[in-house]
């Protein structure tokens, strides 16, 4: 029974870790995650006004999207990478979940309705203690033409 106990909890530890050990994952249209690196998802939220949902379809959106609010020491000046909007957009999906959380994101366009879908399912691992995730999503997909709508699902 102990052994039997043990292997039991050798299983279950070793699947909550397998989670944990995983990447986030981009399906679709999605060409990449966009990072920015001196941008932390987690410490920066009162430097810049950056909305929970949005697409970046030119240089000065993106430019005001990421332009500091807060001027303290505790905020730094964002180095943005470039971005061809001749031929890219950006999307943001921004994401509050419990626990540790690995994002799975797929955008879908459908050109006969307008309409460019990016949902994100989540695959939470186990966490020792209140932990949170927080994500932007940011992810670039080839260029959102003007009259298409964004879903966020």
């Amino acid at each position: 029974m102990k052994k039997r106990a043990l292997f039991c909890s050798t299983l279950m530890i070793a699947l909550l870790s397998s989670c944990c050990t995983e990447d986030n994952v981009n399906m679709g249209l999605i060409v990449s995650d966009l990072q920015i690196s001196d941008f932390d998802e987690v410490h920066d939220v009162s430097c810049y006004n950056i909305p929970d949902t949005l697409c970046i379809r030119d240089d000065a959106t993106y430019r005001k999207t990421f332009a500091r609010i807060s001027f303290t020491s505790d905020c730094s000046t964002l180095t943005l990478p470039p971005v061809d909007f001749s031929e890219y957009s950006i999307l943001i999906y921004k994401r509050y979940e419990h626990g540790n959380v690995r994002f799975h994101r797929n955008v879908i366009v459908n050109t006969h309705n307008k309409v460019v879908v990016y949902t994100i399912t989540t695959r939470n691992c186990y966490c020792a203690d209140a932990c949170r995730t927080v994500s932007y999503n940011m992810v670039l997909v080839p260029k959102v033409e003007q009259g298409y709508k964004v879903i966020y699902n």
